[in-house]
C-alpha cells in the first residue's frame, strides 16, 4: 500500500470518532481535521462514529460476531491510507467502545499506516491522557509516526498544534 499522494489519486482517509454522544466535541474535532486536510489535498473519507455503531459492538467478542456493518467499517480501517482517530477523554483514557473497536482490528493491518490520534478533554488536564494510555490501542503502537492533538477549553480548534 503506497502512501505517496498524487493528484489524481486522492488519499483513502478512514476517521474514527470515539465520542458516544451525537453531536460531540471529538466528532467536531475530527471533522475539523478533515476539513483542514481536504484542503490540502484530495481525500476519499469514511467516518465511523462509535455514537452510531456503539451499540453493535457491546455484545461481540469476535469479530465474526459483528453485524455486516461494523464488519465493513473494519475492513475500510484496514485497508485505510492513513487514519484520523479521536476520543473524549474519560478518566484519564479513551472510551472502552473505542479500545473494543480496535481491538477487532486485524493485528498487522495497520504497520506503517500513519495515524493522526486528537483527544478531548473538559480541561487541560485531560492532556496528560497520552502518557498515560495512548499506547494501548494497537493503532498507535504500531503505526507509522502517530501524531496526536489535544483539544480542551484552553486551546480552541484555530489555536492547536500537532505533536508528536
Amino acid at each position: 500500500m503506497s502512501h505517496q499522494n498524487n493528484l489524481s489519486t486522492p488519499l483513502n482517509i478512514v476517521a474514527v470518532s470515539g465520542g458516544l454522544n451525537s453531536p460531540s466535541k471529538t466528532e467536531s474535532l475530527v471533522q475539523a481535521i478533515l476539513d483542514e486536510l481536504a484542503e490540502a489535498t484530495q481525500i476519499n473519507v469514511h467516518f465511523i462514529k462509535l455514537s452510531e455503531i456503539g451499540p453493535l459492538l457491546g455484545g461481540a467478542i469476535y469479530r465474526n460476531q459483528l453485524p455486516q456493518r461494523v464488519q465493513d467499517d473494519l475492513a475500510a480501517v484496514e485497508a485505510a491510507d492513513a487514519l484520523i482517530v479521536g476520543t473524549p477523554v474519560y478518566r484519564a483514557s479513551f472510551t472502552g467502545l473505542f479500545k473494543h473497536f480496535f481491538d477487532f482490528v486485524e493485528q498487522t493491518a495497520l504497520v506503517d499506516v500513519p495515524v493522526l490520534l486528537a483527544a478531548s478533554g473538559g480541561s487541560d488536564r485531560h492532556a496528560f491522557w497520552k502518557r498515560l494510555s495512548c499506547r494501548t490501542p494497537r493503532t498507535p503502537a504500531q503505526s507509522a509516526n502517530p501524531y496526536w492533538i489535544p483539544a480542551g477549553p484552553a486551546l480552541p480548534p484555530n489555536n492547536r498544534t500537532l505533536r508528536k
